[in-house]
């Protein structure tokens, strides 16, 4: 398993080997602990900065390609819900009701 830096901060790519054996190709899929190691690289990242890591909402927010009353929309009642808010007050946008 390769972790890949990407020109987004605090984006990462993870790319499971791949094999090309006699019956066809497969990936590394065994290796429990290594993707679990991944996994918690991420969330502790996410946790000590505050943010959330491959955020496409966030991006798009950045962009101009969403409006904000529609991430409230779709996020409402849960936690990804609550930092897409978090991001939104930060920026000053005005929050729908």
């Amino acid at each position: 398993m390769t972790v890949i830096e990407t020109p987004l901060a605090g984006v990462f790519l993870i790319e499971p080997r791949v094999f090309n054996g006699a019956r066809g190709f497969f990936c590394e899929t065994d290796q429990a602990d290594r993707y679990a190691a991944a996994g918690n690289f991420v969330q502790t990242i996410e946790q000590r900065q505050g943010q959330k890591i491959a955020c496409p909402e966030e991006v798009a927010l950045e962009q101009g390609w969403i409006a904000p009353e529609e991430l409230v929309d779709a996020y409402h009642k849960n936690e990804y819900g609550a930092y897409v808010r978090r991001l939104l007050d930060a920026d000053a946008r005005p929050i729908p009701a």
